[in-house]
């Protein structure tokens, strides 16, 4: 499977993915090679990535056979990382292509500061870790990410008296589906 370089539609120039480091087993976090760096062309070669962008992608049909489609399910982040894990658990290899270019409008689906986006991004976070974190390492995962990661989020969407996200997040890492998945699926302007 293979992912292009990926630009910001706006501003124009501005490398969004350029490949990416694999997650942070306790974390779940990672870092997207070029992110926000201005496009001078150091991005142009193709090499083995951690893990492709959802934004743009190619795989071939062969592995959908064998491998299966995204689980659908996560409906919104993590799917990309969920794939990426299966795949590469039956010896497939992801890579970065950086030959090609595609312009990217972020978070045009769900707008940067939804209560949609938080609950998806918190829920499939903690989903992934229980999907793909081995399990000797999960439980220190599951600790960072409830005692850690949720509480500093809940804190912040406090300060900006952000009730609607506070619910989002604590819906999200309740696994509380159904004023979410039910009445959001799809919704973009929430």
């Amino acid at each position: 499977m293979a992912s292009p370089r990926l630009q910001y539609y706006d501003p124009k120039g501005i490398v969004q993915y350029a490949g990416s480091t694999d997650l942070n087993t306790f974390t779940l976090r990672n870092r997207s090679l070029g992110y926000g760096e201005v496009d001078k062309g150091q991005y142009t070669k193709s090499y083995p990535t951690a893990f492709i962008h959802g934004a743009a992608m190619l795989v071939p049909k062969s592995i959908l056979q064998e491998v299966g489609l995204m689980e659908e399910r996560f409906f919104l982040y993590y799917e990309e990382y969920d794939w990426c894990a299966r795949i590469k658990a039956k010896g497939f290899e992801v890579r970065y292509c950086g030959e090609s270019l595609v312009y990217h409008k972020e978070s045009m689906s769900v707008g940067k500061s939804s209560p949609l986006k938080i609950y998806y991004m918190t829920r499939n976070r903690i989903w992934f870790a229980l999907r793909n974190v081995p399990i000797y390492k999960r439980w220190i995962t599951l600790l960072f990410l409830y005692g850690a990661a949720l509480p500093k989020q809940l804190l912040q969407f406090i300060l900006q008296k952000r009730w609607d996200l506070f619910r989002a997040a604590w819906h999200g890492a309740l696994f509380k589906t159904s004023e979410y998945e039910n009445r959001n699926r799809g919704t973009a302007d929430i």
